[in-house]
């Protein structure tokens, strides 16, 4: 018997793209939408907003179709920037004085 051998790479799948962009309008509307026509229900501005960025992340590392590297990277980065944005910010906006 023989292998038989192709010189063609293994055509890999295209981004996932879709749930990511429906997760993210979903957090714009509820981030911006709900509170201005029920501004009493600001709560689910604030908890889709968390819920909104879970989902994105979510959809990123398990089902985006990304390579492996590419989504722990962008993981890394985007905790890299929490921690590194306070350490660059000009004093006065980090610690706004008090207005009186």
């Amino acid at each position: 018997m023989s292998i038989i051998q192709t010189n063609e790479s293994t055509a890999q799948k295209p981004l996932r793209v879709w749930p990511g962009v429906v997760a993210a309008v979903l957090l714009l509307l509820l981030r911006f939408v709900v509170p201005r026509v029920l501004p009493e229900a600001n709560i689910f501005g604030v908890l889709g907003s968390f819920a909104g960025v879970a989902a994105i992340v979510l959809w990123w590392l398990f089902f985006s179709r990304a390579p492996w590297i590419e989504r722990i990277g962008v993981v890394l980065l985007l905790i890299l920037a929490v921690v590194a944005t306070p350490r660059i910010l000009y004093s006065r906006i980090a610690a706004p004085a008090a207005s009186g």
